[in-house]
């Protein structure tokens, strides 16, 4: 199951995205149209995937983590039970997220 684990300040929002786009050798000076960039670590076998885009309120960002066939796992290895799975993909209302390979 996804869960939160850091929370940052809103005034901060600004600053964390202009640091994504550095690590992602994205363009800085641009915050009129979405961007696409990665970030990889030689060392392990995990990849972050940037996207930025700009909004109303200022511009976002999402990162995407993608790990090795090592990290890989099955849906049934989360912790849900089969019949909350099913349950949760089945609704037309909130979020369904299949993380992995």
């Amino acid at each position: 199951m996804l869960q939160p684990s850091v929370h940052f300040p809103s005034n901060m929002a600004g600053n964390l995205v202009a640091r994504l786009k550095v690590l992602a050798d994205l363009l800085t000076y641009r915050i009129d149209f979405p961007q696409e960039g990665r970030i990889r670590r030689p060392e392990t076998d995990i990849e972050m995937r940037v996207s930025t885009f700009p909004t109303v309120y200022g511009e976002k960002a999402v990162v995407r983590l993608f790990g090795g066939a090592s990290r890989a796992s099955r849906l049934s290895a989360s912790g849900a039970s089969r019949y909350r799975r099913l349950g949760a993909i089945g609704r037309g209302r909130g979020n369904g997220h299949a993380v992995g390979t």
